[in-house]
């Protein structure tokens, strides 16, 4: 099975919607997002706490800054990847539920902003 690829819009200046990206995965869509208006390049930080990892995602800035966005804080698994996987997918499914966590625009499948556009359209 396909994963489906990603349509990403935001509001101009003037209110009409534009398309920032066509086309894209789930994890392009989210650096992209981060990284929107050159805000900052999308980083995640891990780091051991107690008992278990806290995953962080956000920006880096020019000047070393970290500006965190969101995080997952799970126990220990016996494979450390595991933590890393599981939290990218929780930051995915935040940015797909437009929680505004991560920008102001919308990130839909493809296949559901041609039918919305279509619908608009007729």
């Amino acid at each position: 099975m396909m994963k489906p690829t990603y349509t990403m819009t935001i509001d101009n200046e003037a209110g009409d919607e534009e398309i920032l990206a066509s086309g894209v995965q789930i994890e392009d869509a989210l650096k992209i997002a981060i990284e929107h208006d050159r805000a900052g390049v999308a980083t995640v930080i891990g780091r051991d706490v107690g008992k278990g990892r806290l995953v962080s995602i956000g920006r880096m800035h020019e000047n070393g800054d970290f500006e965190y966005l969101a995080f997952e804080f799970m126990r220990h698994a016996c494979l450390p990847r595991l933590n890393e996987d599981y939290a990218r997918r929780s930051f995915e499914r935040k940015l797909l539920d437009n929680s505004g966590k991560f920008w102001s625009g919308r990130v839909e499948t493809d296949d559901a902003h041609s039918r919305r556009k279509s619908a608009e359209n007729a």
